[in-house]
């Protein structure tokens, strides 16, 4: 899971609605399809010399693929030559040669996407190329045999049933989420959420407070008694004091010269309570004053 959402600090800050949390359990994972070829005696050569062609569907494009076999191919050596010619080509079809335990070898193709989309269940067809004269090298070979069929996820999330034609996808622009398994059993339930990365916010505060303490420390190297020098540091101070209860209530100490003091131990009992979205409220309050 990765969360993709707002900044959590902003967020917090801002004072918007807590991401929700999200109960998964998953039925099946989205695959891919599977076409497996004849399996062949790897020596032998159970095609006859000549040119031949057939074509590759996958989705709206088509792709034509070309190859002559001669007396010095083999089954095998004509399967490795499509492997690599359906390989370079980057068709989204990933090809390779398997064997069973009779060594017999077949040429098998996986669809690098997932799912079915609309009234297709397949991903990729294979087919004897009808312009060609040449015999039936689909037939052959056996590419068409498709031996798994492309299957959405399915899930629920919070109860409602969903589905996708991928393992990962993004639930309200928030979480990123990739299924890795299914649930194996209806009381497997993978929960999902986040909570405040504390050190981070912490991190964030200081960096605000010592901002304006290095304005305070500045303004007070430049005052001389005068009313004149002073004016800038009653400026920067004074819209410190006039949030000084609602700066202190969240764990913002106001000085009497004006800096700001974080009261950390304030700050993570907040935390602990959930009151902290709220003070971080009132800080942005003071911040955008």
């Amino acid at each position: 899971v990765k969360y993709i959402g707002e900044d959590e600090l902003s967020r917090l800050e801002e004072g918007e609605e807590k991401v929700p949390e999200l109960a998964i359990h998953v039925r099946n994972l989205a695959s891919s399809q599977v076409n497996v070829g004849k399996f062949m005696n790897p020596e032998e050569k159970d095609i006859k010399n000549g040119a031949y062609s057939f074509d590759v569907a996958v989705g709206d494009y088509a792709y034509e693929f070309q190859f002559n076999v001669t007396n010095k191919d083999t089954n095998k050596g004509i399967q490795d030559k499509l492997v690599r010619l359906i390989n370079r080509s980057n068709i989204g079809v990933h090809a390779e040669v398997v064997s069973n335990d009779n060594n017999e070898t077949a040429m098998r193709l996986e669809s690098d996407a997932t799912g079915t989309v609309g009234y297709r269940d397949v991903i990729f067809t294979v087919s004897h190329d009808k312009k060609s004269d040449t015999k039936d090298a689909v037939k052959y070979l056996g590419l068409d045999n498709v031996a798994a069929n492309p299957q959405n996820a399915h899930f629920t999330i919070n109860g409602i049933e969903k589905d996708t034609i991928s393992n990962t996808f993004t639930v309200e622009g928030k979480y990123e989420i990739t299924l890795n398994g299914a649930s194996q059993t209806e009381t497997d339930i993978a929960n999902v959420g986040i909570k405040p990365d504390f050190d981070t916010i912490m991190e964030n505060v200081s960096e605000l407070i010592g901002v304006y303490n290095s304005m305070v420390d500045l303004a007070l190297e430049k005052s001389d008694g005068s009313y004149d020098s002073g004016k800038l540091l009653r400026d920067i101070s004074g819209m410190a004091k006039l949030h000084k209860n609602e700066l202190d209530a969240a764990g913002f100490t106001v000085e009497k010269d004006g800096h700001i003091k974080i009261e950390e131990s304030l700050i993570i009992q907040s935390a602990n309570e959930g009151t902290l979205a709220d003070n971080l409220q009132r800080l942005n309050s003071f911040k955008n004053a």
